[in-house]
């Protein structure tokens, strides 16, 4: 039983119709990785996406929709 963790680590107050979020996943014997949720709503419907990243350093250009 793998006992994974998700920290978010950048991008709290994204608003409900568009954002992303980019959380650290841990687990025990593993190399962390970043994952990274991005979402955007419309009149036409929703899309969500998720991308991986097996380097920090791979999330520096990770952008925020709101301000923090």
């Amino acid at each position: 039983k793998a006992r994974i963790k998700l920290t978010p680590i950048k991008c709290f107050k994204e608003m409900a119709s568009s954002g992303n979020v980019l959380y650290k996943i841990t687990a025990p014997n593993k190399k962390p990785a970043w994952l990274l949720n991005e979402w955007s709503c419309g009149s036409g419907g929703c899309t969500r996406s998720f991308s991986i990243y097996y380097a920090v350093e791979s999330t520096s250009d990770v952008q925020c929709f709101d301000s923090d």
